[in-house]
Parts: C-alpha cells; sequence; structure tokens
C-alpha cells in the first residue's frame, strides 16, 4: 500500500514536470517568434518609414507616416514586453538604455570573466537618452559585439565612444580571434545602420581586431 502511494506522487511528480519543461519550451517558442521575427520586422518598418520622412517634402505626409511610426513603436513596446515576461528577465536588471546597459555590461565582463575594458567616453554621455532607433540598435550592436568578442577570448577591449550632433561614433579595439570570422553576424545590423544614413566596418589587422561605426538619427 505504501509503494503504490510513493509510485503515485513520483508518477505525479514527473508528470508535473513534464508538463513545465513543455510549458516552458512553448513560452521560449513564443518568446523568439516575438523577439526574432514581430520586433525584427517592426523594427525594419520603423527605419524604412524613418527614410521616407527623410526624402519627402510634404509636411502633411510626413506628419501622418509620423503618426503611423508611433503605432508601430507602441507594438514592437508591446511585443519587447511580453517577450522578457515570457523569457522570465528581470525587468529590474535589464536597462533600457544604452549607456546604462553599456556600463553594466562591461562591469559584468570585468568582474565574472576577467575581461579589462577600457571606455573613452565624456562623462555627461553616459546620461544621455537615445531616440528608440539608435537607442536598439546602440543595444544590439553591443550585445553582438561583446557575444562575439568572449567567443573569441578577447581579454583586451578599448571602446571610444563621442555623441554629439545626433551623431554617435561607436569604434571598439580587442586583440583575440579575428573579427572577420563573425562578419556574417553583423550583416543584418549592417544593413540598419547604413539605412540610418551611418557606416560600418570590421576588419583584423596587426593581430588586433577593429569595429568602427557611425550612427545618425533624428530626434524622435
Amino acid at each position: 500500500m505504501e509503494d503504490s502511494k510513493n509510485n503515485t506522487k513520483r508518477y505525479t511528480h514527473t508528470l508535473l514536470q513534464k508538463q513545465r519543461m513543455d510549458f516552458d519550451h512553448v513560452r521560449s517558442e513564443i518568446s523568439d517568434v516575438l523577439h526574432n521575427q514581430l520586433g525584427s520586422s517592426l523594427t525594419s518598418l520603423l527605419i524604412q518609414l524613418q527614410v521616407i520622412v527623410d526624402q519627402s517634402q510634404e509636411q502633411k505626409t510626413i506628419d501622418r507616416i509620423q503618426e503611423v511610426r508611433e503605432q508601430i513603436r507602441e507594438c514592437y513596446d508591446i511585443a519587447s514586453t511580453l517577450h522578457k515576461k515570457l523569457k522570465n528577465d528581470s525587468m529590474k536588471n535589464e536597462f533600457a538604455e544604452f549607456y546604462p546597459w553599456l556600463g553594466q555590461k562591461c562591469s559584468d565582463l570585468s568582474e565574472h570573466l576577467g575581461v579589462d575594458i577600457q571606455v573613452d567616453i565624456q562623462e555627461e554621455e553616459w546620461e544621455e537618452t537615445l531616440p528608440f532607433l539608435a537607442n536598439t540598435t546602440m543595444i544590439q550592436l553591443g550585445k553582438t559585439y561583446f557575444g562575439r568578442a568572449t567567443e573569441r577570448v578577447s581579454q583586451n577591449i578599448h571602446l571610444k565612444i563621442s555623441h554629439q550632433n545626433n551623431e554617435i561614433l561607436f569604434s571598439a579595439t580587442d586583440n583575440c580571434l579575428s573579427i572577420e570570422e563573425s562578419k556574417q553576424e553583423f550583416e543584418h545590423l549592417q544593413k540598419r545602420i547604413e539605412l540610418m544614413k551611418g557606416s560600418f566596418s570590421i576588419e583584423h589587422k596587426n593581430n588586433l581586431n577593429y569595429l568602427n561605426v557611425k550612427v545618425g538619427y533624428k530626434n524622435d
């Protein structure tokens, strides 16, 4: 009798574990769709609409497109919030602004992976709040670069950032495996940056890797 009860408990526990794993899997798949497909599509629409705004001469057309962009931005924010909740990310621990995010990322890499990071940036720029597209672009650039830099086991990273006249200049130098092998990972970002009238380049020479980016923007 006792064995039967124990078996029932074990079976119930196993069943609940399986249900939880199945639920987590579905939740993760939905989250990935929201982020990788819907989020990317909405961002692409925002960029293309901004290009039309920049080329348009009629104020009525510009105003209408800006209204549409604002609606798309709201959809993006909803998708982003759902993505974070489904992934069970901590909203409190994840910075939404590029400069605070960069500061935390550099601190984490130094503390947990022993990466020596030097950052050349004016102190007041840490307080800057970027427009939506520039902010999401810079955060995605940072995530891609740091992810690849740690995979290439970079132990020394030198960042230079200047931000003035609605233009961000970002350069990164590190001393490990060739960054050119990661070129494909940056292709989507390169297209986005070039649509924003910016520039993007990566190269490996003299045993050093160089990433140079210019991102221009208009205030939202």
